[in-house]
């Protein structure tokens, strides 16, 4: 490794060599080049543009970037929608009368559009961004449902992001049914427009602007849950739908049997596609016709599943409650909904972090942490030798690598169980009788 590392620093230095011809070419600049590969971006994916057997990875890895876009511009929309506050619960409802002149009427109006406008623009791109995200999403699906017909290998990266994407439109769409005071704001900016709109200069272009929002904030076939029902209609217009989204619901329950994951919130996300894979797949309600999700082979664990994690975390201090959430399905049952028992003593002392759970974690911490002051003294013993370098070897390395992962996947774990047993005391707050009983 020394000799190697020696090697490598001679081609920065410089040697002259003396051939005795003449020097006439300028010195070249220094060249530098990212070349993206712990970015989302893919800069080097022009390096793959060839294709091997019939799979073209340079396409697969633009697509990979687009998705990684589309996910960073979610994540703004989920934290804007939880952090938004009402305008109109700020303003006083406008006291005009039959003598208050018009000047002044348009002057009040033309105000509260001005107050209203960012945040419906904000709601507009929101709007937006449903739309194409749900079409990214049915592309994706669509792009493997000739490759799952013919059983080849996908590509894992590919899958997670699927999930990935549904799990934004899940934030998206439940944000979206909390925030009642969106349709309120909606509503005073609506008649500020039909008011003060010609005296804009583009009426026409907010009149259609209003027309698309009140689809989108106030579906009266669907004023709860449009997001993930857009999914879901887009879902069943492809062929072959059905075999992707089991493979979908077995990837998500491979990722939570091999602890693939290092933040609590993938951990989480798991559990949530699984609940809207189940509702994607399955029959719309009155719709007799449709698959019975809960009899595909593919999803025979969910049950089970649901059982053990009936309340799962959202965002911030938001949670799924399951037996509630698929009661959209037409085959979710009311023998099903009953054996997920929620409240009972033995799901409470699942969630909740006492007794053995935190004398646990407690001996994790103690054991962890001996070996991991012992694994740094170690390093900072080599250091202070002369032959150091040579000491750096892969086993070194490795026990390095798997003690810091294991550091990380313990401070996760940790980190889930306090986000489960938090979701769990919002779904169940103590009553008031027992909350003074405790002091």
């Amino acid at each position: 490794m020394s000799k190697l590392l020696d090697d490598v620093k001679k081609l920065d230095e410089k040697i002259a060599i003396e051939t005795g011809s003449p020097n006439i070419e300028v010195p070249n600049e220094a060249v530098t080049y990212d070349s993206g590969w712990n970015s989302t971006k893919y800069l080097s994916a022009s390096a793959f543009d060839t294709k091997f057997g019939k799979e073209d990875f340079a396409s697969e890895l633009k697509e990979f970037s687009e998705v990684w876009d589309i996910l960073e511009r979610g994540e703004k929309f989920v934290a804007m929608l939880y952090t938004f506050r009402s305008c109109s619960q700020a303003l006083k409802d406008v006291q005009t009368n039959a003598d208050t002149p018009k000047e002044v009427k348009d002057e009040i109006y033309q105000k509260e559009f001005n107050i209203f406008r960012p945040e419906i623009k904000k709601l507009s791109d929101l709007r937006q961004y449903h739309e194409d995200t749900v079409k990214k999403f049915k592309d994706l699906i669509e792009s493997l449902t000739q490759a799952e017909k013919k059983k080849e290998v996908h590509s894992q990266l590919k899958l997670d992001l699927i999930v990935r994407l549904l799990d934004v439109l899940i934030k998206l769409d439940k944000l979206k049914d909390m925030k009642s005071n969106l349709v309120n704001d909606f509503a005073r900016y609506k008649r500020a427009v039909q008011l003060v709109g010609g005296l804009l200069g583009n009426k026409k272009e907010l009149e259609t602007e209003i027309f698309n929002l009140q689809g989108f904030l106030c579906n009266p076939s669907h004023p709860h849950g449009l997001i993930i029902w857009s999914a879901k209609k887009n879902i069943e217009e492809v062929d072959n739908s059905i075999d992707v989204i089991c493979m979908l619901l077995q990837h998500c329950k491979e990722t939570l049997e091999t602890r693939r994951f290092v933040l609590p919130d993938e951990e989480h996300m798991q559990y949530r596609v699984i609940v809207y894979l189940m509702y994607i797949l399955d029959a719309e309600k009155d719709n007799k016709k449709g698959v019975n999700a809960f009899r595909e082979k593919g999803a025979s664990f969910v049950m089970t599943l649901f059982k053990q994690t009936p309340v799962i975390p959202l965002f911030g201090d938001m949670q799924i409650q399951i037996k509630y959430d698929l009661n959209k399905c037409q085959h979710w049952t009311d023998t099903q909904r009953d054996q997920i028992d929620d409240s009972s003593k033995k799901t409470k002392d699942h969630y909740m972090l006492h007794g053995n759970k935190r004398q646990e974690i407690r001996a994790a911490y103690s054991s962890y942490t001996s070996k991991f002051c012992s694994l740094i003294n170690r390093i900072r013993t080599l250091k202070k030798e002369s032959d150091f370098k040579e000491k750096i070897n892969l086993e070194l390395c490795s026990e390095t690598y798997q003690t810091v992962l294991e550091g990380l996947q313990l401070i996760s774990k940790w980190n889930s169980q306090i986000r489960m047993q938090s979701s769990y005391k919002y779904a169940f707050p103590v009553n008031d009788q027992e909350y003074k009983s405790k002091g």
